[in-house]
């Protein structure tokens, strides 16, 4: 991952056809389940080259003003817009809030679909490994699930995890389209576990024996 240093198919064009039509026409009222989102590579991929870039923004590093380019997953704004209305949205992430806060800004302006933000301070940390502790967010686990593109730093928490590949400026990728079927399965349930584990489960067991990731800093 380039930004590590302030971190932790076929082309289908958008159409109502891709989203399962319950998720496209109910509005759901009560938010009981929160759903913390990655940043890199999970919902953006960052790099210091302007290429097909759909925004970017200054940061200090060292003294050092950096310009980061951010491309944009495929279906991301379709993606946000569908799961804050099914859970409480927040970002967990490995970056710095000094790269990351700036990116939020532009991703959500009016602080409409993140409820909170959780930086690399929020971070449970181990000899140099990061860990996504979820009891951060909440200490109903039931009730709370990661989408992330590392498994093992929800290894803590294995069944609240969902994994996704990894997105580094792919232009015909719509894994995040993809989820949303399953994702409605998690609206209102007693517990989220059972359903992920049920789902995910040969890769929740990768997330468990895997070696935890190492974040250069």
């Amino acid at each position: 991952m380039w930004f590590h240093s302030f971190l932790c198919h076929q082309v289908i064009p958008f159409s109502q056809e891709l989203l399962p039509s319950s998720v496209s026409h109910k509005m759901i009222k009560k938010k009981n389940v929160t759903l913390a989102l990655d940043l890199d590579e999970t919902l953006v991929h960052s790099s210091p080259f302007p290429h097909d870039a759909d925004f970017s923004f200054t940061i200090i590093s060292d003294g050092k003003s950096s310009t980061v380019y951010v491309r944009k997953r495929p279906f991301l704004e379709e993606f946000l817009e569908k799961v804050s209305e099914m859970f409480e949205v927040v970002i967990f992430t490995a970056s710095h809030s000094s790269y990351s806060a700036k990116l939020l800004d532009v991703l959500d302006p009016h602080k409409k679909i993140f409820a909170q933000r959780f930086y690399r301070d929020s971070c449970k940390w181990e000899d140099g490994h990061c860990l996504k502790d979820l009891t951060v967010l909440s200490t109903d686990l039931a009730k709370v699930f990661i989408i992330d593109n590392t498994p093992r730093v929800f290894r803590l928490h294995v069944s609240n995890g969902i994994p996704i590949k990894s997105w580094y400026g792919f232009s015909r990728d719509h894994a995040l389209i993809d989820l949303l079927p399953f994702l409605e399965k998690l609206v209102d349930v007693d517990d989220v576990r059972p359903i992920i584990a049920a789902q995910f489960g040969a890769r929740i067991h990768y997330a468990r024996s895997a070696p935890i990731q190492i974040i250069t800093i």
